[in-house]
């Protein structure tokens, strides 16, 4: 779905922009006495930082900044973006390696936007992709929330007949109870996030799971 409603001309634009933040970065960090390890790349680098701090104390910047970067060994610092990246973001991803570097923090008129990529020409794909029309058609709310309809009205769901089970698994939640999910303090949560930043989770998997567990023990039998 994420395809059928972004085609390939949208990919391609969130592409394009999470590569030129990738590139805008790393010639940032180099400009701060970083080393990149690598010139061919596309959403992440990793850098040696020994020359310049320490990987220790790279991160303790950046979790004071709220940020979370790879951590590889005492030198080497791994730095991953994504479309969901704002230039506000880069910007204060910037101050976190120069607050390292003890350099002048930068700002958004200091950076400038790459011309070429940093993808080797071999590996750029020069080809169609998705031409079948179902991933050129549906790329507004309205139009995918038709489409879902269309594709939901071919199926038999609890819209069109109910299962009469009385167990716990079948129960569903109203749509109030079921906003917090909503929140991004359940729904931004990267998956490698360190567990003292995910002790909420962890609470409610301790609380919740064994009640499931047993829910579905009795379902099954």
């Amino acid at each position: 779905m994420y395809a059928v409603y972004h085609g390939s001309a949208g990919l391609q634009r969130i592409a394009h922009k999470v590569h030129k933040f990738t590139q805008v970065f790393k010639s940032a960090v180099e400009a701060m006495g970083y080393k990149s390890m690598h010139d061919s790349f596309f959403d992440t680098v990793t850098l040696d930082v020994s020359e310049v701090s320490s990987a220790e104390a790279v991160h303790g910047h950046a979790s004071q900044a709220f940020v979370n970067l790879r951590r590889i060994d005492d030198k080497h610092v791994g730095v991953s973006f994504d479309e969901s990246v704002s230039a506000n973001d880069l910007v204060k991803l910037l101050g976190v390696f120069s607050a390292a570097a003890s350099t002048e923090t930068l700002s958004l008129t200091d950076l400038s936007e790459p011309t070429m990529p940093s993808i080797p020409v071999n590996m750029r794909r020069t080809s169609d992709f998705l031409p079948h029309p179902v991933f050129n058609k549906h790329h507004s709310e309205t139009e995918m929330l038709r489409y879902i309809t269309h594709l939901a009205s071919k199926d038999l769901g609890l819209v069109h007949s109910m299962i009469p089970l009385g167990s716990c698994t079948m129960k569903l939640n109203s749509t109030s109870s079921m906003i917090p999910l909503t929140w991004p303090e359940f729904s931004s949560v990267h998956p490698f996030a360190p567990p003292d930043q995910v002790k909420g989770y962890h609470q409610i998997i301790r609380v919740y799971f064994p009640l499931s567990n047993k829910c579905l023990y009795l379902t099954i039998n």
